[in-house]
């Protein structure tokens, strides 16, 4: 299983993925600002690197996640979850407000 998450730094983004077993950290990007698009491409690049996880798991904000709000109760999967669906990676939600549960 890999762990993502992201964090806010002087106005850009950090996207991390970590191996959970080796705590290896399997990909890193910098964005001017996270997207769906973006942590696909850092996924894609860590899985080209490293091979294809059996689960990967996520918190709940929107460039990992398609969630419903007013004006989109419904929502279809982001980028990341159609593709991760598309190759047979499960794809893990952590419980909110858990922050251990990511990596």
């Amino acid at each position: 299983m890999w762990h993502a998450d992201c964090v806010e730094m002087d106005g850009k983004s950090l996207v991390l993925i970590e191996n959970d077993a080796s705590r290896l950290l399997v990909g890193a990007n910098i964005h001017g600002r996270a997207t769906a698009k973006k942590s696909l491409c850092t996924m894609k690049k860590a899985m080209e690197a490293y091979g294809m996880p059996g689960q990967f798991m996520t918190d709940y904000v929107t460039h990992f996640t398609s969630t419903a709000r007013d004006d989109c109760p419904e929502p279809g999967p982001s980028d990341l979850q159609q593709w991760l669906e598309d190759t047979g990676t499960g794809h893990v939600r952590a419980k909110v407000k858990h922050s251990q549960s990511s990596g």
